[in-house]
């Protein structure tokens, strides 16, 4: 406990040491998914304190998570300290799972990126702010440049491999999308890559392969989220899955 009565998450109390030695785990797993193709990752000794001051001026808000419930809230430092900041939800009644001691998920975008970290709430103040301590790594990951379609909704879109597994497509665009896999599947796609049947409608199937290019584990679930990149399709299968994604899009806007 330091002079401010804020637990110190490097040196006190199982829980605190048993969630920093997860997220160390976590982001040293993710750190391995790393293929220098836009994620990278930032460490604590000598990016995320900086990198999370330039965000503290230039955010309007981040997306926070814990367990089931997630929070609009804006970011803010204290000056001088360099063991945690300040998350604001809004109120004493908002956000009540992030309780102190609880680990949360915090989820920005900025320029042409999207951030994610994981961290352990080390104290929740009156007001709904919570003191977070700064986290040991910040992945960040480049957005894609192409239109990209929510394909949960409405008619499915399935991805049957090689390998007799038929994998749900969460999101698509005419450069990539992303699945959902298990665990045991994730290590064998980051290994093998993807080749197999791209079912868009019952009536339009394309022959695909991909590069996948990141990996994490979906909040509130087991399963994993697989980013991928298409190799060379041709310019027809091109064509039908930029006809497919417009279709998709119109559709979504005029429901």
């Amino acid at each position: 406990m330091n002079r401010r009565g804020i637990p110190d998450l490097w040196i006190v109390g199982p829980a605190f040491a048993e969630r920093a030695r997860g997220r160390i785990s976590m982001a040293g797993q993710m750190s391995m998914l790393d293929r220098n193709d836009g994620t990278s990752w930032m460490n604590r000794d000598n990016e995320v304190v900086a990198h999370l001051r330039v965000a503290a001026d230039e955010l309007d808000f981040v997306t926070v998570e814990a367990g089931r419930e997630s929070q609009y809230a804006y970011l803010s430092l204290v000056p001088g300290e360099n063991r945690y900041f300040l998350l604001h939800t809004g109120g004493d009644a908002v956000f009540p799972s992030a309780v102190t001691g609880s680990t949360i998920r915090v989820v920005y975008e900025r320029n042409a990126a999207t951030y994610e970290f994981l961290s352990v709430v080390t104290e929740r103040m009156e007001g709904g702010k919570l003191s977070v301590a700064f986290p040991q790594f910040i992945e960040r990951r480049e957005r894609r440049a192409s239109r990209r379609v929510d394909v949960r909704r409405g008619a499915p879109v399935q991805l049957c491999t090689d390998r007799g597994a038929e994998l749900t497509v969460f999101d698509l665009s005419t450069s990539g999308l992303g699945i959902v896999a298990d665990r045991s599947q994730t290590r064998q796609l980051m290994s093998d890559g993807i080749r197999g049947v791209l079912a868009l409608t019952d009536d339009l199937r394309i022959n695909v392969w991909l590069d996948v290019r990141h990996s994490r584990k979906l909040a509130g679930s087991d399963q994993m989220f697989v980013g991928a990149r298409f190799l060379g399709l041709s310019g027809r299968e091109l064509s039908a899955l930029r006809n497919f994604i417009e279709g998709r899009l119109a559709a979504d806007q005029m429901s």
